[in-house]
């Protein structure tokens, strides 16, 4: 198949993943062979639904170069693997759909196939599990692959399909979850729904003024979850540890969720249903169909008498990753809070090599002109408090944009100084003359220190409830309002 028609059909699997519920957000990934041996396959980290031609990357396996404005998927090396060992193969989809994923955790090797349906699926697999994006996983799947397996479930993960195009991949994909869905001990309890807690926690949800999305999702799996669960609904799966956390709060008490709201976006209680939070309707909708298959994952191990949890480790990196990278791609929000620190940190260091210069000046200017080398201590004391208040104030202005009271904010400071200069005194002698540094080098260390200590002081104690208060973040944010409504209009 030509370039051009493999991106056509690429784009169109990719729409396809989240309207055939083999997906959710952008979890997954497409790719298509094309004629001279290059893999056309979908971005990392860009949603599906927005996604466009021109964000496709072509990636050639033999030079590992790629053309596109994006990086390609991080299980790139899955797809080539695929394309290498089997020589039909000329498209691969990596899914997440729900029952092939519980299959992954439990009860693979009771999985039954009929004739017809082994002859159109072929060999199925299980490959150990590895983090996602890693060489591991990568030598993982491929040494199903090299098994005869175009079917791989990877465990606590998701399933790799590999098709001869796109429509043979698709059916595979189908009829692999209509017979992982009938393997699987999902037998709910009935579970009836308590009125009056549901309608406390939509209170507490109420009174709260948040620009959030908000939503009590109910469905049989999550009742039955959370009636069998202990106090947390352990990750078993990659996604839900991204997007919900290594572990979901389980209660039965409605006084607790405004606090614990404040850290999970996902709860489950006990004949309510799940709590969940997000800061978009996309992240909101990703995160009942991840719950939804938590939920389903959860019941099926815990019939299987097999509970398989991600490691806590892992499950927090990928948490962690998650949200300093991939849940930014499609949060414009995020994109442009993330814009705003960058500038921060930038005047900060601007105003801090400032007040260096002053303090440099002014003690040079005591020392040696005024006092003419006597009285040291008092010529470094005033250039030190000169370059201090230097800082305080233009940062205090420009940089945290901060309207608090300054006498406060200014002790505040002085109290980071008192702890600071002591310790980094200590600190300086330490490294100069026992461990035998160089003093340039020591001096750059102790700056270094100073310079991000005192930036997160002054971010998260000094100014940490003023940020962005004062006059000039006044008018920043009534022009950007302006704006908006002017695109609007």
């Amino acid at each position: 198949m030509n370039e051009q028609n493999c991106k056509n059909s690429v784009l169109n699997a990719a729409k396809k993943l989240l309207s055939e519920n083999l997906v959710a957000r952008t979890w997954g990934n497409v790719s298509c062979l094309t004629d001279d041996g290059k893999i056309v396959i979908t971005p990392s980290g860009l949603a599906y639904d927005k996604m466009k031609e021109t964000d496709l990357v072509v990636y050639d396996p033999q030079t590992k170069k790629k053309s596109g404005k994006h990086k390609p998927s991080s299980e790139k090396g899955v797809h080539a693997a695929a394309y290498q060992i089997f020589a039909d193969a000329g498209f691969v989809i990596h899914t997440h759909q729900t029952y092939a994923s519980a299959l992954s955790l439990s009860g693979f090797s009771q999985l039954q196939l009929s004739e017809s349906e082994k002859a159109v699926l072929g060999v199925i697999a299980l490959a150990e599990y590895a983090l996602p994006g890693t060489k591991k996983l990568t030598a993982n799947v491929k040494k199903c692959f090299e098994g005869g397996a175009k079917i791989v479930l990877m465990a606590n993960h998701g399933a790799v399909v590999v098709g001869k195009d796109e429509d043979d991949a698709f059916a595979k994909a189908k009829l692999l979850e209509t017979v992982c869905e009938r393997a699987a001990k999902t037998q709910t309890v009935n579970v009836k729904t308590n009125k009056a807690k549901s309608d406390a926690v939509k209170k507490v949800f109420d009174e709260t003024e948040t620009k959030e999305f908000f939503c009590i999702y109910e469905t049989a799996e999550i009742l039955s979850a959370a009636e069998k669960a202990d106090k947390y609904l352990y990750a078993q799966l990659d996604d839900v540890a991204q997007m919900a956390g290594r572990k979901i709060p389980v209660i039965d008490d409605t006084e607790k969720i405004r606090k614990l709201a404040k850290k999970y976006n996902v709860i489950l209680i006990k004949n309510v249903g799940a709590v969940i939070r997000a800061k978009t309707q996309e992240d909101l909708d990703a995160l009942k169909t991840l719950v939804q298959k938590a939920c389903i994952c959860y019941l099926h191990t815990y019939n299987c008498e097999d509970k398989k949890y991600l490691p806590a480790f892992e499950a927090n990196l990928m948490r962690f990753v998650y949200k300093i990278k991939y849940s930014k791609e499609s949060d414009p929000a995020v994109k442009e809070s993330r814009k705003k620190e960058i500038i921060r940190i930038i005047k900060f260091v601007l105003f801090s090599a400032s007040a260096g210069v002053i303090q440099i000046l002014s003690f040079t200017l005591l020392n040696e002109v005024i006092f003419k080398g006597n009285f040291y201590w008092i010529s470094y004391l005033v250039a030190l408090v000169l370059s201090v208040i230097w800082n305080f104030t233009f940062n205090r202005r420009f940089t945290f944009k901060s309207a608090n009271n300054v006498p406060i904010a200014m002790l505040k400071v002085l109290g980071y100084y008192a702890v600071f200069t002591p310790l980094s005194t200590l600190l300086v002698n330490y490294l100069t003359d026992v461990v035998l540094w160089n003093e340039y080098l020591v001096l750059a260390v102790n700056m270094l220190i100073n310079f991000v200590t005192e930036f997160l002081f002054d971010q998260f104690v000094v100014f940490r409830k003023s940020i962005d208060t004062n006059d000039i973040a006044k008018r920043e944010k009534e022009k950007e309002e302006e704006l908006e409504n002017t695109k609007e209009n």
